[in-house]
């Protein structure tokens, strides 16, 4: 939405629940933060699909995922790992330059 708000102009949109946002839905972590999320907005209407998300740390921008130790798979999706259907951990690390 970058240069279509007026200042101090607000929009609300509307987050597609899928398996890449479930854990902005499922995961008390997510709550109370101030988060960057990147997507696309599906053209004439204010719904938005989200393809990453991140958060803020005492001032610093923090890529946030959920890691499979046993396949080495990097997912956003909090549910099982797709490969072994194991658990998978969650994880925070300085943000990539992207």
């Amino acid at each position: 939405l970058d240069g279509e708000l007026a200042p101090g102009e607000r929009r609300y949109l509307t987050l597609l629940r899928t398996s890449t946002s479930e854990a902005l839905f499922a995961d008390r972590r997510f709550r109370n933060r101030t988060l960057v999320l990147e997507g696309r907005r599906f053209p004439r209407s204010d719904l938005v699909e989200v393809t990453r998300y991140q958060w803020f740390e005492d001032g610093k921008l923090r890529d946030v995922y959920y890691w499979c130790e046993v396949c080495s798979i990097k997912t956003l999706d909090p549910g099982e790992c797709a490969c072994c259907q194991g658990e998978v951990e969650f994880r925070e690390e300085k943000a990539s330059g992207r």
